[in-house]
């Protein structure tokens, strides 16, 4: 299985070689780029509202039970 991904990982290196990089695939690459980007930036930003709301409701559980 990890052979056959590698085999087409090749073959797809060689054919962007040939090509010497079209513009639609060098379009291709930057937009994944640019979603990989999106994609971290939006997990940081949902993980430290999450961590935000944790201890907003600790310090809710400390004043009711003091």
């Amino acid at each position: 299985m990890h052979l056959v991904r590698h085999t087409d990982l090749e073959i797809y290196r060689q054919g962007i070689k040939s090509s010497i990089l079209t513009r639609r695939e060098s379009v291709l690459l930057l937009s994944m780029r640019l979603g990989f980007i999106a994609g971290f930036l939006f997990g940081y930003c949902f993980s430290t509202r999450l961590l935000w709301r944790l201890q907003d409701f600790r310090n809710r559980s400390d004043n009711g039970s003091r």
